[in-house]
């Protein structure tokens, strides 16, 4: 009998996160899920913090990656492990409400492509809480919707430099989705191109208003330190520019809005270009 949700977790040195949060995820007020975590090399414990807890949580497995492999083929291998049949991401470094997967679970019989849930941003740090001052902590959420096809999706939420969403945290998402697509072997925007892909090509989509995910921004996040390396940055920008414009042109999506997005994206990384030529 399948399983109803995979929760995945990708984890490299983030013992102390673990400790924190991992607990919303195995405490989940529902119980028709599994835990598949994959440690990419930690040096820190994290690995053997989580096959302790492997050994009374039966929900839960753990692998362990040979070499350090990345963000990106960490995600793939997560996914291929993965039994159920929707997916959702959680950072090791982030938390869940122990009610998301009932939340979700309201709309299962209704046999959605992706359900879309709700996040808001809890700054961590004296930098991140400064720079958070006044701005809006739910701006990576959506509207709530009807059920609407992946097309209309497509336009709502990945147009726009400032209203887009392709962090793979905020959806749950049918597993036969990926069955043609493997997530980028980039320590950063591995989903840039990806997860708009993923809403592109299903049919049936919903967004709720429940707030079941907390994303964490920490002084000495990833993203933010390679912020400061603003040509390496930039080049992978481009790279995923072109695989993101790859992906759609494979969708059904009608060609006019294809081309919209080609642009769109294009526009994104010119905007990028010129912020870091000025700074």
């Amino acid at each position: 009998m399948m399983i109803r949700y995979t929760i995945m977790v990708p984890v490299y040195n983030k013992i102390e996160c673990l400790k924190k949060y991992f607990l919303t995820i195995i405490n989940q007020n529902f119980s028709d899920y599994e835990i598949i975590a994959v440690d990419d090399c930690s040096s820190d414990g994290s690995y053997e913090y989580l096959k302790e807890i492997e050994k009374y949580c039966d929900k839960l497995t753990v692998y362990r990656n040979e070499r350090n492999l990345g963000i990106g083929e960490t995600r793939n291998i997560l996914v291929s492990k993965a039994k159920g049949k929707y997916l959702l991401s959680v950072d090791p470094d982030d938390y869940v409400e122990v009610s998301l997967l009932q939340e979700i679970n309201k709309y299962y019989d209704l046999d959605l492509d992706i359900i879309r849930f709700q996040n808001v941003i809890e700054p961590v740090g004296e930098k991140q809480i400064i720079n958070e001052q006044g701005k809006n902590l739910y701006r990576y959420s959506c509207n709530p919707t009807d059920i609407i096809s992946g097309e209309e999706a497509f336009l709502l939420w990945c147009f726009g430099e400032r209203n887009i969403n392709t962090f793979p945290w905020t959806y749950a998402i049918k597993k036969e989705l990926f069955n043609d697509v493997r997530y980028p072997n980039t320590p950063v925007l591995e989903d840039f191109a990806i997860t708009p892909y993923l809403i592109a090509k299903s049919s049936k989509v919903k967004a709720i208003d429940y707030v079941g995910y907390h994303y964490l921004k920490y002084d000495s996040s990833l993203s933010t330190n390679l912020t400061k390396c603003a040509i390496d940055k930039l080049k992978i920008l481009k790279e995923m520019v072109e695989l993101a414009k790859y992906y759609i042109k494979k969708t059904t999506i009608s060609l006019e809005i294809k081309e919209c997005y080609y642009k769109d994206v294009e526009n994104r990384y010119n905007i990028r270009k010129k912020s870091y030529k000025t700074n």
